[in-house]
């Protein structure tokens, strides 16, 4: 077998260059043909774009994979988070009826922070508005921790209002980019950026949800007393005690 015939037969690395040294050779001394050593590089250069092309798809697989654990590991933890926030809401419907947002909206921001409902606007699109603004009031955008003056309040329910931020923003953080991925019309640019910011964004919810779990909002004890207050089960509003007592300073 000459060394047109190894090229032929997909010799490739260092062999492959050795033959090729080896063709120019023959060929200059006429002993091949230049037509049978072009044959035979094209069968490498073939050969070879086989290769990258399996490699390609190899890491296309594994970013598939690492995509889809980080896909449920951020669901899993937007419900554990959705969990939490049902029963810190619980607590404060049962103490101030369903105005508690703009309750504790003038216990938190200045007069010139509260927003107004604005004409047209559903009393549902108002509160979403108003749960956004005390979110950005008491949470760190930077770091996504509660920030110390909230943190630190004397005031037990300005505590807790500020763990259901804490919360809010963890979820809502993970949601927008999980819910971008998860659209089939979202462009192949939009997924990437949102695989990003998901990554980040889940890291510093798992921070957030260990701090949460740290002020008591992981018990069963406290999961039962708030499905109490949802169902009605408890005589009158929560008091005072009781909400010192669900969130833990």
């Amino acid at each position: 077998m000459n060394t047109v015939d190894a090229l032929s037969l997909g010799i490739t690395g260092a062999w492959a260059q050795i033959a090729q040294v080896n063709a120019a050779r023959q060929v200059a001394s006429g002993i091949v043909e230049r037509s049978s050593v072009a044959l035979a590089a094209s069968v490498e250069g073939r050969m070879a774009q086989q290769s990258k092309d399996a490699d390609k798809k190899a890491e296309q697989r594994r970013s598939d994979q690492m995509l889809l654990v980080l896909l449920d590991d951020a669901s899993r933890l937007s419900r554990e988070l959705g969990a939490k926030i049902d029963r810190m809401e619980a607590v404060f419907e049962a103490k101030h009826g369903d105005a508690w947002r703009e309750i504790m909206a003038n216990k938190v921001l200045d007069p010139d922070e509260i927003p107004q409902q604005r004409e047209g606007e559903t009393i549902t699109e108002y509160r979403e508005r108003l749960e956004k603004e005390l979110i950005e009031k008491m949470i760190d955008p930077k770091t996504g921790k509660i920030k110390p003056e909230y943190a630190n309040s004397d005031d037990p329910e300005v505590r807790a209002l500020a763990d259901w931020a804490l919360a809010q923003n963890a979820k809502r953080g993970i949601d927008k980019p999980m819910s971008v991925l998860t659209d089939e019309n979202s462009t192949e640019a939009e997924k990437k950026a949102a695989q990003a910011d998901l990554g980040s964004s889940l890291e510093k919810a798992i921070v957030a949800n260990k701090e949460l779990n740290k002020h008591g909002h992981g018990s069963a004890e406290l999961e039962k007393r708030a499905d109490s207050l949802a169902d009605g089960q408890t005589s009158g509003p929560a008091s005072d005690s009781e909400i010192t007592t669900f969130f833990k300073p």
